[in-house]
């Protein structure tokens, strides 16, 4: 179970994202890589699953195990999504260890991942 506790002193990549969502489904393979390298480091990357036509867990469980990736997956985040200010999928943010938003994006695209990974090889490295 994902918590604030739980999630207290590490860098948090949280991406918003929809099973029906083409770019949100091109994050996925980047996000699950990134948790893989940056694990030991203290990254922990949350996918967030939001904007689904019905509610519940099971589309994207079904694509976490398609996939079988590692990263964690919350559901029905629907309103964490509107409390954020967020628009549309895919929204990525990327939060440091101290809790301060470093990277946002509202979109997916290799400017999306090369300003994604910069933002957290230079906080990853900060104590």
């Amino acid at each position: 179970k994902v918590t604030d506790r739980s999630l207290k002193g590490k860098t948090v990549i949280i991406d918003f994202w929809a099973s029906w969502c083409g770019p949100c489904r091109q994050a996925s393979p980047v996000m699950d890589a990134l948790q893989k390298k940056h694990k030991k480091d203290g990254l922990v990357v949350l996918v967030a699953d939001v904007m689904e036509s019905k509610p519940g867990p099971a589309a994207a469980q079904k694509y976490l195990k398609e996939h079988k990736y590692s990263f964690q997956m919350a559901y029905d985040a629907d309103k964490v999504h509107t409390a954020w200010g967020a628009m549309g999928v895919p929204t990525i943010v990327l939060i440091d260890k101290k809790g301060v938003v470093r990277f946002t994006a509202a979109e997916f695209n290799d400017k999306t991942k090369k300003g994604l990974e910069n933002s957290l090889a230079v906080h990853l490295k900060k104590k």
